[in-house]
């Protein structure tokens, strides 16, 4: 399949391109504290990727990414930047964008949150 100008794939599925994306890096520590009373920072992940992403979909798409938001994760890829990860959404707004389309029971604002597992 042409990827055109698909970038980014969840479970096998060619998501279209969003409208805005962005990709957020969290360092993921512990802070505890020493008898002599020095911080001490327990580092257990580096660099945990947050992938938010703006669509305008069709009622399709927007039944698509309602039982994506169902699994409990999944593979993204991000072939932009050669990423692939396991990540699971852990947000998703739905917000409806136009009543009537046609063959479609309107358009929608879908802003899904991918977070790396």
């Amino acid at each position: 399949m042409a990827l055109g100008n698909n970038y980014l794939k969840f479970n096998n599925v060619y998501i279209p391109n969003p409208e805005s994306m962005t990709v957020d890096y969290e360092n993921l520590e512990n802070v505890a504290y020493s008898e002599a009373g020095t911080n001490l920072a327990i580092v257990t992940r580096l660099q945990k990727r947050t992938f938010s992403c703006t669509f305008n979909c069709t009622s399709t798409w927007l039944s698509n990414f309602k039982s994506m938001c169902g699994l409990s994760s999944g593979t993204l890829l991000w072939l932009g930047e050669s990423i692939e990860a396991m990540a699971r959404i852990s947000n998703a707004a739905l917000q409806p964008y136009s009543e009537h389309a046609s063959r479609t029971d309107g358009l929608w604002v879908v802003t899904v949150t991918f977070t790396e597992v």
